[in-house]
């Protein structure tokens, strides 16, 4: 899969050379298509991962880990941006782009070289399954472990809760009438953020670290309903980008520690297909926003919010509390 999205992306490099001013239409048409294989293939190289992770990393390493990965790649696609800028801005068009796009492909190749260089030890998976299987075997699985319920419930609803995620830095700036460049002070507590999770989350169980990063997710809202002044306007940033963290991470432990391990490739693709609808929610925080304001925006993300708590404390109440492993946990 890695290799099928290098080829997309140094494909699309090589289209926007050439295509690039004389037939756009066409360029869009492929563009779009590629792109489309590019996401498809990292969908399906998801599951692959997750399972090589949880085989490759101790439990008690991958809260670290995850973050690790988080904060060092914010910081690299942050500083990537100034450099994307200098090269739109110091090269015509189709060059600038053609050359964005070849180095992204490079990028990309560099990465799934160093992850062929890991040494995967032998798991328990079972047999392989057909479609109507594997579905089967998902809802089985979902009757039987209620934590697993619980965690779809918990991670759909903060999914759901993002609607009003594209909204804040515009309310934010609005409100306080903040000049645009100020926008450059949101990225720096975004990224200050991930780096006080560093030091945070890994001190934490999973299960806690959901139900705190939810709370930290539900702040923005509560700020921004309660009337804003400079300090708290920045807050949102920091607690937004904090929640994220948190929720993105022990989510991805949680989904590596409930299943059984040989169930554990099988409930990783059932339950983020089942999550993945639910990421198109922000789409639906701009007609909120445009028909009924943002005060009935933030307020729908607070409930959300607060719904997604209760579950992800459901989850930790359930843990047994002496070790970082979850007990017997069929109904």
């Amino acid at each position: 899969m890695a290799v099928l999205r290098f080829l997309s992306i140094f494909t699309i490099a090589w289209l926007v050379f050439f295509l690039g001013s004389s037939y756009p239409s066409l360029l869009l048409f492929l563009f779009l298509t590629l792109f489309a294989v590019y996401a498809i293939c990292g969908g399906i190289a998801g599951v692959a991962f997750m399972d090589i992770v949880a085989k490759s990393i101790d439990p008690d390493k991958r809260t670290l880990f995850w973050n690790l990965r988080r904060a060092i790649g914010g910081t690299l696609g942050a500083v990537s941006g100034i450099w994307v800028r200098r090269i739109i801005g110091n090269n015509p068009f189709p060059i600038n782009y053609a050359k964005i796009f070849f180095i992204a492909s490079g990028i990309i190749a560099a990465g799934f070289t160093f992850f062929s260089l890991i040494s995967e030890r032998e798991g328990k998976t079972e047999r392989k399954l057909k479609t109507r299987e594997t579905i089967r075997e998902g809802i089985k699985l979902w009757r039987e472990l209620p934590l697993l319920r619980y965690l779809y419930y918990s991670r759909g609803l903060l999914a759901i809760a993002a609607l009003s995620l594209p909204f804040y830095s515009i309310y934010v700036k609005e409100t306080l009438s903040l000049p645009e460049k100020n926008v450059g002070y949101f990225v720096v507590l975004v990224m200050s953020a991930k780096f006080a999770g560093l030091f945070i989350w890994p001190r934490l169980p999973s299960s806690l670290i959901l139900f705190f990063g939810s709370l930290s997710f539900v702040m923005p809202s509560v700020l921004c309903l309660s009337g804003i002044n400079l300090l708290t306007g920045y807050s949102v940033f920091f607690f937004l980008s904090l929640g994220i963290t948190g929720i993105t991470i022990s989510y991805l432990n949680l989904l590596m520690e409930i299943p059984p391990e040989e169930k554990r490739v099988m409930a990783v693709g059932f339950l983020n297909t089942l999550i993945g609808p639910l990421m198109l929610f922000p789409m639906v925080g701009g007609i909120i926003a445009d028909i009924f304001g943002y005060q009935v925006l933030f307020s729908i993300s607070l409930v959300l919010s607060l719904s997604g708590s209760f579950f992800a404390w459901k989850i930790f109440s359930m843990k047994d509390r002496t070790s970082s492993r979850f007990p017997e946990n069929r109904r």
